[in-house]
């Protein structure tokens, strides 16, 4: 029914919805800098962010680091600013 198809789709926002809260609020604390990435990756799938533009990923996948990170990303003079090469470059 019309309402069945309404249920599912207000459904599906809802879902999205609440793995972008999820996303923006990612932290990598103490976790290997391998298993961050694994989980960025894979809650950018669930917030259907793969088309978002590579300074949003990037910006909220630094603002998850763990403060030694954030340190040693701030000393360096020159950051990638292309989400693939950013994250090869981590």
């Amino acid at each position: 029914s019309i309402f069945d198809q309404l249920s599912r789709a207000l459904d599906n926002l809802n879902k999205t919805q609440k793995a972008i809260n999820r996303f923006y609020q990612i932290d990598q604390s103490s976790e290997f800098i391998l298993n961050y990435i694994a989980k960025f990756k894979h809650m950018l799938y669930e917030a259907k962010g793969h088309n978002w533009d590579d300074d949003r990923k990037i910006f909220t996948f630094r603002f998850g680091f763990s403060l030694t990170i954030k340190n040693r990303l701030a000393q360096q003079l020159e950051l990638l600013s292309l989400y693939p090469q950013f994250l090869r470059a981590v």
